[in-house]
């Protein structure tokens, strides 16, 4: 009893300390690096393109694992960057708010703006920069403190139809007359090897080509529009990119139906880029970091701890950061692996060492940050999962 109790308090003193965070500033500044560059790859005529990015993060944080959103600006695949429009601002924001945030740049141009089959290429070629921002982002996850059950983008116009793209668009739904380069959405950018999964899309006065890519179990969607925006409809209809979209509004309501978190802030009488109105562009802005802060502060989904026969007890438990955990194994083959996890599922910083005796596997752990951990033991095509309270010294 005295087990459940302290594990039941230090997951309460964890999410107490997460709520805090995200919701409003809690830091006084935050730093920003300028020009990372996070992959390349060939532009609409074959240029070799260098991708950037910069990376917001709040000053003197400790936190080592902290929710990312990737901000992606519009501009009709032929302008804009990611410096422009209100990313600088709403990347400082977030970062004194707790967030990591990551401002792209990606591949633009078109030969022609009124050709349909060329713009729908350059919205994939957005979305293959993306997810390579995504890859990136995620393999330097311990640099930049990033916790990769957490990951968030932000798009403006084309940035917006450029996200969803990203985040839905199967290799089937993209159409087969489109150039080689662009039939394989998640593309060769950079990072291969990594995953492009992401866990929540805003749309601001973007859209979807086709409703119907959205599915069960795709990530929550969050989307702002004008209704008199001429650029791109906030319902389905003509768009300046030469083909129907489908904007905020049918977003919302596709998604709705399919079961997926959703919500949509309309703007009655209002055009495309909210018609650059500071204060419904601050309106749209705290919405959405709204709810972002809410699926950042929401503990994801924990891992299954007791998949198999192994008995849920180790001693002494808790454990001190540093110290010896024993764990019975007398039915059981020698493990294959011993890995110390996150309760999301996340690899933690703390490696381990282990030695299987016949009734029991002794780990040994390095120094570790006091909290909440899983004991992931490998055997074969086996996994186990032991939950380990670690407390400090």
């Amino acid at each position: 009893m005295r087990i459940v109790v302290i594990i039941t308090l230090l997951l309460i003193a964890a999410l107490g300390i997460s709520a805090q965070r995200y919701h409003s500033p809690i830091f006084a500044t935050s730093t920003v690096s300028r020009d990372i560059v996070y992959g390349a790859a060939p532009d609409y005529v074959g240029t070799n393109t260098t991708l950037l990015l910069d990376i917001y993060q709040p000053e003197g944080d400790t936190q080592k694992n902290r929710a990312l959103v990737i901000l992606v600006h519009g501009g009709g695949f032929t302008g804009g960057g990611k410096a422009g429009e209100n990313f600088q601002t709403w990347g400082t924001d977030l970062a004194r708010r707790g967030f990591v945030a990551a401002s792209v740049e990606y591949r633009l141009g078109v030969e022609s703006k009124s050709d349909p089959k060329l713009m729908w290429e350059a919205s994939i070629r957005c979305a293959q920069d993306v997810r390579a921002a995504v890859r990136f982002m995620r393999r330097h996850a311990m640099e930049y403190g990033i916790d990769t059950s957490h990951i968030y983008l932000v798009g403006t116009s084309a940035g917006g139809l450029g996200i969803v793209q990203a985040a839905i668009l199967q290799d089937d739904e993209v159409p087969p007359n489109l150039d080689a380069t662009v039939r394989n959405v998640e593309g060769n950018s950079g990072t291969p090897g990594e995953r492009s999964t992401v866990h929540g899309l805003v749309v601001c006065w973007g859209a979807t080509i086709d409703t119907n890519f959205i599915e069960p179990g795709d990530p929550p969607v969050f989307s702002v529009h004008g209704t008199k925006d001429k650029t791109v409809p906030f319902e389905c209809g003509p768009s300046k990119f030469g083909f129907d979209l489908c904007g905020g509004a049918a977003i919302n309501r596709r998604a709705g139906n399919q079961g997926i978190q959703t919500d949509v802030l309309l703007f009655p009488g209002v055009g495309h880029s909210l018609d650059d109105d500071p204060i419904l562009i601050d309106s749209c802005y705290r919405f959405f970091v709204g709810h972002l802060a809410n699926l950042a502060s929401s503990p994801t989904k924990v891992l299954d701890l007791f998949p198999s026969a192994i008995p849920a007890t180790v001693y002494p438990h808790p454990v001190s950061s540093g110290g010896d955990v024993y764990v019975p194994i007398s039915d059981m083959l020698p493990p294959h692996s011993v890995v110390l996890i996150s309760v999301s599922g996340t690899n933690s910083n703390c490696s381990t060492v282990y030695q299987a005796g016949s009734e029991t596997l002794l780990v040994r752990l390095p120094e570790c940050t006091p909290g909440m951990y899983i004991l992931q033991i490998t055997v074969n095509t086996t996994i186990h999962r032991i939950p380990v309270a670690v407390i400090g010294r």
